[in-house]
């Protein structure tokens, strides 16, 4: 891998922007890689017959009914894992020798219902061809670093393109990859996957390669990879042969979701049969919950048949040490015409349907905590005020648009830092504001209860082994979760689907302002409370009140008419949220997200450190992720054309006018991306005028992150711009 970093570096000084242009599979100016008479003889024996690096041995009757029972009783859909699929000459009769014992593990793993998993240990039998497959492509092939909201991965172009290089060059740096790709290709193993999966038949000549590597941090989250004719989708694992994986400390499994039983049920326990024979109608959603983990395994071909809505698989977070790399070649098997269900059922249509739909929420007006609306009430009774001729609606405006009390100043001092409960600090506030748009407020509560809640979230992390508890230190991420659901309790809530987002929600009871109190005169208090309740109490007493909204008029000038909001956890290793066209802004909104990450900025002792010296830095320049993304969206052109990828993602659409790069959403006449990083920090209030056409997401939290993202994420409803103009005219 640090040969690929090395040349995307190398790209980037040398090209600017135009490193982010698609990587052809192009050969860098390297001398050709010396070659044995061994893999000489290999080579020749492939140019003879493109089928001779197979293992033989998966070819005739007996061992195609056995795959395909196989491939047929595999959960939590179809799929198989082949092992040693590329063998030396000297080695196919004792894997054919060996085919019996395989037989024997396929049938015990289709009686303990993890047929094709390929997750046994063994010893994979020699392949000085693949072996050449990979060195050719760290010498020779070029891959570009691409990073969305989906995925993070260095990526080649189509591996076809090397049929456009001269004869002479491509046998001289790449004959064992165009070796490779002519096996996978030939009329005979296309023919094998056929019977193999029941897939159909297979367009002739059609097949789509390219190359993944996935670095420690890179991820591919939760897709069913259904876009257009793709029909059976394949990867060949080349990790290192000589440094076998380790998936309970590499991470990099392949993960494959159910479908849930019920709409309530999260860790639902897999498709129903209809679904995965391809009934796609009605189906419920994936589980967030994977059921099945699919090592990559050196010299080992997962398959799966591409199925609307059904075939969700996503590739876990590599936390192997810096310099190993989760290598693959993948790509598709294409079908003559698009499966039924592509324009409804499959996740990137779901991605693309329903504009808004997510987003729609139900706004609360203001609680009147301070009893300001009852005091005008019966002062107007009494004749010692005006009985003002205005409907409820109207009444909550007038009263969020005052400026703040000394009541509202007093309630508000209960948990807001003293410096932004002043006139000047609100100016400069709303100078940024209206400069930008957005700004952040760092240290926005009351030192107390900021340290109560940094305690209660960093022990919560801790128990549940998240994050870099006890002051682990190194630039690896921990190995990855083993329980999916960890911190799913006490009244959280895992959230998905996962080919939209995973995270956890809290929907418990709030804590009692006694309880607040407590926590924020106390460290060992804080230290056992489930943040949750604290957040919630928040959202109660402090977010939703009146003198809450008129403290949001004084930063923004902005008069709120109501507000809605959840309590959020985003934990490492596990979580994120994409951008799609569900949560599509059609209506302006005011967001105000107040964050807490374990960043070194609350330690339990007045200026110390509570990790390292790097979590702030990590935090801040998002290479843990966790940062909140807003997103420009293009709407102007939904059905255009293809999306990069392979098992290295779904990728974002792709105008193939305008040849845009994984990474770059819409740019707009000046050249913006139209993507504004929000970045996580401790105690900080983020404010953001979310206008219409903008899609918004949290970057997953890498198993590197110090500990889990946790938030109240806010959502206010502003006065129409023509409203506010009339009641100023008044």
């Amino acid at each position: 891998m640090e040969e690929l970093q090395s040349k995307k570096r190398r790209q980037e000084e040398a090209h600017g922007d135009d490193a982010n242009e698609d990587a052809a599979a192009a050969p860098a100016p390297a001398p050709a890689l010396p070659r044995s008479p061994a893999l000489l003889a290999e080579l020749a024996a492939a140019a003879r017959d493109a089928t001779a690096p197979l293992r033989a041995s998966l070819f005739g009757a007996d061992a195609e009914q056995r795959a395909a029972e196989s491939f047929k009783s595999a959960r939590p859909f179809p799929h198989i894992v082949l092992r040693d699929l590329i063998v030396d000459s000297e080695s196919r009769e004792e894997a054919a020798r060996d085919e019996t014992g395989v037989a024997a593990a396929a049938a015990a793993a289709a009686a303990a219902g993890t047929a094709g998993s390929g997750a046994s240990e063994k010893e994979p039998l020699p392949s000085l061809l693949l072996r050449a497959v990979r060195d050719e492509i760290l010498e020779h092939v070029t891959a570009t670093y691409k990073e969305t909201d989906l995925f993070r991965v260095f990526q080649t172009g189509d591996l076809a393109n090397i049929d456009g290089l001269p004869r002479e060059e491509r046998e001289a740096k790449l004959p064992a990859l165009s070796a490779l790709r002519a096996a996978l290709s030939s009329e005979r193993f296309v023919s094998l996957v056929e019977r193999v999966t029941g897939c159909g038949a297979l367009s002739p000549g059609r097949v789509d390669l390219s190359c993944n590597v996935y670095a420690p941090r890179g991820h591919l989250l939760s897709h069913d990879d259904v876009i257009g004719s793709r029909r059976v989708s394949f990867i060949v694992y080349l990790t290192d042969p000589d440094e076998p994986w380790n998936v309970e400390t590499d991470g990099g499994a392949l993960e494959l979701y159910p479908l849930v039983s019920s709409r309530s049920d999260a860790g639902g326990e897999g498709a129903s049969a209809a679904a995965a024979a391809g009934d796609t109608a009605a189906l419920p959603p994936p589980s967030v919950v994977p059921s099945t983990l699919l090592p990559p395994f050196w010299n080992s071909m997962a398959m799966f048949v591409v199925t609307p809505g059904v075939s969700y698989h996503s590739v876990q977070e590599v936390t192997a040490r810096e310099g190993k790399a989760r290598m693959s070649i993948s790509g598709w098997y294409h079908a003559p015409a698009a499966p039924s269900g592509v324009d409804s059922d499959a996740s990137l249509a779901q991605l693309r349907l329903g504009k808004g739909q997510d987003a729609v929420r139900d706004h609360a007006a203001f609680v009147d905590v301070v009893g300001e609306g009852a005091e005008e009430e019966e002062k107007a009774e009494k004749g010692e005020e005006d009985d003002r001729d205005e409907d409820a609606e109207a009444r909550s405006l007038r009263l969020a648009s005052l400026a703040p009390t000394e009541r509202d100043l007093s309630h508000l001092a209960r948990y807001v830092s003293a410096a932004y409960l002043v006139p000047q600090a609100w100016n400069a506030v709303r100078r940024k504001f209206e400069e930008d748009g957005s700004v952040q407020l760092h240290g926005f509560l009351r030192p107390g209860l900021a340290r109560a809640l940094a305690l209660a979230t960093k022990r919560t992390d801790d128990r549940d082994g998240l994050g870099r508890g006890g002051g682990e230190e190194g630039p690896n991420p921990r190995p990855p979760p083993a329980d999916y659901l960890v911190g799913a309790r006490e009244g959280w809530t895992a959230v998905g689907p996962p080919h939209k987002q995973r995270y956890l929600r809290f929907e418990g009871g709030a804590a009692t302002e006694e309880e607040l109190k407590e926590v924020s005169a106390s460290s060992a208090a804080a230290e056992t409370r489930n943040p949750g309740p604290l957040l919630s109490a928040l959202r109660r007493d402090l977010f939703s009140s009146l003198p809450f909204f008129r403290l949001l008029k004084q930063l923004t000038t902005i008069t709120q008419l109501g507000a809605a909001g959840e309590v959020r956890r985003f934990r490492p290793g596990l979580d994120y949220s994409v951008a799609h066209y569900g949560v599509l802004t059609s209506e302006p909104r005011l967001d105000a997200v107040l964050c807490f990450v374990d960043d070194g900025s609350l330690g339990k002792d007045k200026g110390k450190r509570s990790v390292n010296d790097d979590d702030e830095s990590e935090w801040g320049a998002g290479e843990v992720g966790g940062f909140e993304a807003y997103v420009l969206a293009d709407e102007d052109d939904e059905e255009a054309g293809a999306v990069e990828a392979g098992e290295g993602g779904e990728g974002r659409k792709k105008n193939s006018d305008q040849k845009k790069d994984a990474a770059v959403y819409k740019k707009d006449d000046d050249g913006d991306t139209g993507v504004l990083n929000v970045p996580a920090a401790a105690n900080c209030l983020s404010l953001l005028l979310r206008d219409e056409g903008l899609m918004r997401f949290v970057k997953y939290v890498s198993a590197a992150a110090p500990g889990s993202r946790w938030d109240l994420a806010m959502e206010y409803k502003p006065q129409d711009d023509d409203d506010e103009e009339e009641e100023e005219e008044k």
